[in-house]
């Protein structure tokens, strides 16, 4: 059963040093709190009862406890490497305009520049030639199917008319492939076969929805399917990843579906909520780290690559002993509480922590179930501990 802990109530520390007046010019002057350094340079402190009341010293028991456990380290937003698309120019040209900019949310299909290409002029009029010529072969196989049906026409001559369309419908898919190629859609093709005229210009469509993130491409500049450097990148940014690294030693504990607070500082507001996708297989030799994929919901697109991110993962739970977070006192990288002995006497005791869970810290290494801690009241002990330290009275 865990201990009761005590009521949190105390005078104000301000007026501690009226009280501890009043308590001795009342009762006779009592003896001042001592202090003195055990042989181990441990800082033990002696309060006469009415001088605890008077500081509103209160303790607790420390006890085992079931926290849960958390870990707390820092991560980079980042987007998401499945929802990122490049774009390159699908053939030689000239880019005639430019129509999108970097930071622009477009949409999947969505015109990003246009190409004038003169290599898309020239596949556009073999496309064109081939149709005609299919549509001409195709009327003349049907003539002379209908003509050798009537015993018109001889099996020569209706046979070389389907030799002379397969061989007209072969170009024309030779030709509509070669537009594929170029970039053009199905509509875009359909739509030059009804307007029967070339239109030399090819529009460079997104292939996401998403923002534009980078881009490459300037009016008037050359351009074509070899260039190294794409013309454009884009990402779905309505969720984003958050990276980080894990140490080592409580990578076991972070798995896929765990549920993470993440704490953007350049935004205002609390925290959002994010879910473990991925943990990586292997580690940094060089840092004994591991990396931590966690993606979070970005509809108002607040969230951008290259924020810095405090992630908080929950991890389970753990059984543990664990004081009040008040006990806790810090000086320099020192961390140590104030046990409370016989008679009157305070102990600076040493410890080792965990990360806090709550309004409570997980205590490594310093404690023993059962002994008692205080929680209200030690910064006058640690003023105690400050002149014992310096050889006061």
């Amino acid at each position: 059963m865990t201990p009761k802990e005590p009521s949190m109530s105390k005078p104000r520390l301000m007026s501690s040093v009226a009280a501890l007046a009043v308590a001795w010019g009342c009762q006779g002057a009592p003896e001042p709190a001592t202090s003195e350094r055990t042989p181990e340079a441990t800082v033990v402190i002696s309060l006469k009862p009415e001088v605890q009341a008077a500081i509103g010293l209160q303790t607790a028991v420390v006890a085992r406890r079931t926290l849960p456990q958390a870990l707390d380290a820092l991560g980079d937003v980042a987007a998401r490497p499945e929802a990122e698309a490049v774009v390159h120019a699908p053939l030689d040209g000239v880019l005639a305009e430019v129509l999108a900019r970097v930071g622009d949310r477009v949409r999947a299909g969505q015109p990003l520049a246009l190409i004038r290409s003169a290599e898309l002029g020239r596949a556009q009029t073999t496309y064109l030639k081939a149709l005609g010529e299919s549509r001409l072969t195709q009327r003349e196989r049907q003539r002379q199917q209908r003509l050798f049906a009537d015993g018109l026409a001889s099996r020569r001559e209706r046979d070389e008319a389907l030799q002379r369309d397969e061989a007209a419908r072969v170009a024309l898919t030779q030709a509509h492939e070669e537009l594929r190629v170029h970039g053009l859609t199905e509509a875009a093709i359909t739509t030059l076969g009804q307007r029967g005229r070339v239109e030399p210009f090819q529009p460079l469509r997104s292939p996401l929805t998403g923002t534009v993130t980078r881009r490459h491409a300037l009016r008037g500049a050359r351009v074509g399917p070899s260039d190294a450097e794409p013309l454009f990148a884009l990402a779905d940014l309505s969720v984003v990843r958050v990276e980080t690294d894990i140490p080592e030693r409580s990578l076991l504990t972070v798995q896929a579906g765990q549920q993470a607070s993440i704490q953007v500082e350049a935004l205002q507001g609390g925290p959002i909520t994010g879910r473990v996708v991925r943990v990586s297989p292997v580690l940094d030799l060089a840092t004994h780290t591991g990396k931590a994929a966690i993606d979070v919901p970005n509809p108002a697109g607040r969230l951008r690559p290259g924020m810095s991110a405090r992630v908080h993962l929950l991890t389970g739970e753990r059984a543990t002993l664990a004081v009040p977070v008040t006990a806790l006192q810090q000086e320099g990288e020192r961390t140590f509480v104030f046990t409370a002995l016989a008679d009157g006497t305070f102990r600076e005791t040493p410890i080792q922590v965990d990360p806090r869970a709550g309004d409570w810290v997980p205590v490594r290494e310093g404690l023993t179930e059962g002994e008692r801690v205080v929680t209200h009241g030690a910064f006058d002990l640690q003023s105690e501990a400050h002149k014992a330290s310096f050889g006061g009275e």
